[in-house]
């Protein structure tokens, strides 16, 4: 089974890569948090985790599933990292948790995909992202081998200065920087409710006819990218939107 979260497509293409090649069946957590499902997993495949990488640490919305849901049948359990860089000591803090949970951390590796933190730079254009994405599946293809073959791997497991990134910015992120009162709603808005549809935690409402942000924001940044009219900015940023390419912009030549 392989569980992925994304907002703008980068996990949800590496998601589907491993799907594809296993044969296995995809569940977008994206889903199951805005539902409010019970977080309960059954499969007899390995488990696989897909996420991005959030101030080199999975979000922690991720990191709390880890520590909760119910994992049934399959005792395989593998994470899968997106990155525009580096995941930090991500994989340490995964192993650290399902450890806590008697689960053994078959594998870990991070995928680079292209960076759409938004408040870092400038979005990248859809040559430069799949000129990225190309770069990236000579080593998407060996993962999918090594889990396909049950095999344990650990690539990418930490790096220099991984402790300090995974810890101290992980935690300055958190606190300072995961904040929707930054977010702006400009007079284009069409109110389609896409953004609302989008968020994964239910954060986003329409109040009056405007659209409103509350406490509980993940940061994912869907409902900026998402937008249709690109009425949604982060402190009036104007580094752009991005979206993953799809299957078929990556294979054509």
């Amino acid at each position: 089974m392989i569980l992925y979260f994304s907002a703008t497509g980068n996990s949800r293409f590496v998601a589907d890569y491993i799907a594809n090649s296993a044969g296995d069946n995809v569940v977008r957590l994206n889903d199951i948090f805005k539902s409010g499902a019970p977080w309960v997993f059954r499969s007899q495949r390995p488990f696989v985790i897909v996420s991005p990488i959030y101030a080199w640490r999975f979000p922690q919305k991720i990191e709390e599933l880890l520590k909760k849901a119910q994992f049934q049948g399959s005792d395989k359990f593998y994470c899968i990292a997106t990155s525009g860089e580096s995941s930090g000591n991500a994989g340490i803090c995964v192993a650290k948790i399902l450890k806590n949970r008697n689960i053994d951390l078959a594998g870990f590796a991070n995928i680079v995909m292209p960076d759409n933190y938004l408040p870092g730079g400038e979005m990248p254009d859809k040559e430069t992202a799949v000129k990225v994405i190309r770069q990236s599946l000579p080593k998407m293809q060996e993962i999918c081998r090594l889990i396909n073959a049950n095999q344990s791997f650990r690539m990418d497991f930490q790096c220099k200065n991984g402790w300090f990134l995974s810890s101290v910015a992980n935690w300055g992120f958190n606190v300072f920087e995961k904040n929707s009162n930054s977010f702006r709603v400009d007079d284009k808005c069409v109110q389609c409710k896409k953004c609302i549809d989008n968020c994964p935690t239910n954060n986003i409402t329409l109040q009056d006819g405007k659209i409103k942000f509350h406490n509980r924001c993940m940061f994912c940044l869907a409902c900026i990218h998402g937008c249709p009219v690109h009425a949604i900015s982060y402190k009036n940023s104007k580094n752009g939107f991005y979206q993953c390419p799809s299957e078929k912009d990556i294979s054509e030549k």
